[in-house]
């Protein structure tokens, strides 16, 4: 077998060929089942395809439980080899220690799956983690041969291709699904894209906008402006995240027929490598005062931490804030990342969503 780049590309996005892939590949060495997924962080973080189509609570209990303290997923990173090249599980954990292991006496026997032998691969993948496939026997079956070991290996590069694209649109697929989750908790337009505009995701409000054709646009499934000065300012928004020059903050805005839109510019942390440009529209209202004393009864906030993360919010930056209050550029940062860790926030990005959702905010009028 020799797979093109096409053939493999379309055995990964139709999830059904992938596994009839697998499920071919599995007969010819007569595995009972198999398992692919990636990991990383020494353990696995997500299965993307399993063929005894484990349960969801099953899956559940493995990442939260067992994942960490996998026998042969631990031997694999410990090994060290992520070229693609099989290896008989049997050489690496003693049969009778994985027979013992928590793994197979707590999650996998008394769910009846009966999983002893193993032959797996490991692939670097294009984002630092790991990738790999695992065909496995019971107890009944006998281990793994090398002629059998090398029957596999003659395919590993296809294999290693396979399992590559694979890892990396399922944890793009996880990745979107994230950000879609996020924007559909706002009223207001929220857009997610990428540093070349590609809407990554938007919500119903968002949409809307696009749909209307007035202000903001989408193009062949990007972000811009009808006016020429408010698509080059986008574009040099995205410049500057590309290159690192944007501030800690920042703001956009553009006539949508008769509304000015404010949009508050983010730099989101993004799981899956890759720059993400957070866009959250503005409020009908400013936030009020009646804001600032909320933040500060409910989060012990001093009067300035309050008003930074609120003026932060509204989309000013750190510059601009070192204007009107006049004080330095450190002085602003040290109050901000205070108020961040009193509200218990991951980031930046964090609190200000955090601000912009709260359900009890009072608005001017």
């Amino acid at each position: 077998m020799n797979l093109s780049f096409e053939k493999a590309y379309d055995l990964v996005t139709d999830h059904e060929q992938f596994l009839a892939h697998l499920s071919e590949v599995a007969i010819s060495i007569g595995a009972k089942d198999y398992a692919a997924g990636w990991a990383s962080d020494a353990m696995v973080e997500s299965m993307f395809a399993i063929s005894a189509e484990w349960p969801a609570h099953m899956i559940q209990r493995y990442h939260l439980e067992f994942a960490s303290q996998d026998p042969w997923t631990v031997a694999m990173i410990q090994k060290g080899s992520s070229d693609g090249s099989f290896v008989i599980m049997d050489d690496l954990v003693l049969t009778k220690v994985f027979d013992r292991s928590l793994l197979r006496n707590e999650l996998l026997l008394p769910e009846g799956e009966d999983l002893l032998h193993g032959i797996a691969n490991s692939v670097q993948l294009s984002n630092g983690g790991r990738g790999g496939v695992t065909f496995y026997r019971g107890a009944k079956q006998k281990p793994f041969s090398a002629e059998e070991r090398a029957r596999l290996n003659a395919t590993s590069r296809d294999m290693t291709r396979l399992i590559n694209l694979k890892a990396q649109l399922h944890s793009q697929q996880m990745i979107s699904k994230d950000w879609r989750s996020l924007v559909d908790t706002f009223t207001f337009p929220v857009f997610v894209i990428d540093l070349n505009r590609k809407i990554v995701a938007s919500n119903e409000t968002a949409e809307r906008i696009l749909q209307m054709e007035r202000g903001l646009i989408c193009r062949n499934g990007s972000l811009s402006a009808a006016l020429p000065e408010r698509a080059n300012a986008l574009v040099e928004i995205c410049s500057a995240v590309a290159h690192g020059q944007i501030d800690d903050v920042t703001s956009f805005s553009v006539q949508c027929g008769d509304i000015l839109r404010h949009f508050t510019v983010l730099v989101p942390p993004n799981p899956g490598g890759g720059k993400r440009i957070l866009l959250i529209g503005d409020r009908a209202k400013r936030l009020s005062a009646s804001t600032v004393q909320l933040l500060r009864a409910r989060y012990r906030l001093s009067p300035a931490e309050a008003e930074i993360i609120c003026a932060m919010a509204e989309g000013h930056s750190p510059k601009e804030l070192c204007e009107i209050r006049s004080v330095g550029l450190e002085t602003i940062r040290t109050q901000y990342r205070s108020a961040i860790h009193k509200m218990d926030c991951r980031d930046l990005t964090d609190a200000v969503i955090q601000v912009r959702q709260a359900p009890d905010i009072i608005c001017d009028k």
